[in-house]
């Protein structure tokens, strides 16, 4: 038995059409491997630290970013809006501030 998924079409939903799923990790052919991963991981960490509509606000980023699929456009927003929050947190939010800003600069264009 395999933990590896791939999502395509309508199945695809939260992962992103052409995701691969390594048990709990989500992968990007436009990413180095484990940065997306680490991203979300980060993000998850912070927001255990933040305020309940931070929390949700960092929740609806990572369900974007985990639906970008391969897509730079959708990568790069989803960090940005990672950043955005980040921001707002102070010292909670410096590790969340440097892995999104290392995604953005690992993405092409």
């Amino acid at each position: 038995m395999s933990n590896i998924f791939n999502f395509h079409g309508s199945a695809s939903g939260v992962f992103g059409s052409g995701n691969d799923v390594h048990g709990n990790k989500f992968t990007s052919g436009v990413l180095p491997d484990g940065l997306l991963d680490r991203l979300i991981s980060t993000a998850v960490q912070v927001r255990a630290e933040a305020a309940e509509h931070q929390a949700r606000r960092i929740d609806a980023a990572v369900v974007d970013l985990r639906g970008a699929g391969d897509s730079p456009e959708r990568l790069r927003r989803g960090a940005q809006r990672l950043v955005q929050i980040a921001g707002t947190l102070g010292d909670i939010g410096v590790p969340l501030l440097k892995v999104a800003a290392e995604v953005m600069s690992a993405l092409p264009g």
